[in-house]
């Protein structure tokens, strides 16, 4: 019997233990995202912004990827985006003046997917990020903490930008040779 009520005891609060972790753990994931914890606008209907705020999250897959310089990483990353970009192009209006740059978004995204190495991914995900910027100005995205980074050095001191969803600089250019090397140049606020 006193076996059976330790049982029951530890049963009961093992449940409650999870349980409470479970809640704690959605609250922290809730507060934690900035794209998903704010109201983000734009001058799009909420599909569209919804499946705009999509494609920045898999254009941030493929930024980490090349932060972490692995081609893997990158390829599966790039896979996503395409999918999330044709997503958009189904629920974007083409009357919008920002639907110019999903042809460009796809192309560039495309040309990351069929490069080689990571050097020549890089490069094209340069043209890729400043498609991204110039689209998501032109649907005038509010409220999404998004940060346009810099960096002189990139691709062979010629320059280069990219997107971020955190203000402290991880280089997608040089990975961990410079990780740090940039600035944030403006944010999309």
């Amino acid at each position: 019997m006193m076996r059976q009520q330790k049982w029951i005891i530890g049963f009961i609060l093992a449940s409650f233990l999870i349980t409470s972790c479970q809640q704690e753990n959605s609250n922290n994931e809730t507060n934690s995202d900035p794209l998903t914890s704010t109201a983000i606008t734009s001058n799009v209907d909420s599909n569209a912004t919804a499946a705009a705020i999509k494609v920045f999250l898999k254009y941030l897959d493929i930024k980490d990827a090349l932060v972490a310089t692995d081609t893997e990483k990158c390829i599966a990353a790039t896979t996503n985006f395409i999918a999330a970009m044709e997503q958009l192009q189904a629920s974007f209006p083409k009357d919008n003046k920002a639907y110019i740059y999903i042809d460009s978004l796809l192309a560039y995204s495309k040309k990351i997917d069929n490069a080689i190495t990571i050097p020549n991914k890089r490069s094209m995900f340069s043209l890729l990020s400043n498609s991204m910027n110039q689209f998501l100005k032109s649907i005038e995205i509010k409220n999404a903490h998004i940060y346009h980074q810099f960096c002189p050095m990139a691709l062979h001191d010629t320059g280069a930008f990219w997107l971020s969803q955190d203000q402290d600089i991880k280089n997608p250019y040089f990975g961990k040779e410079m990780l740090e090397c940039g600035e944030t140049v403006d944010s999309l606020n």
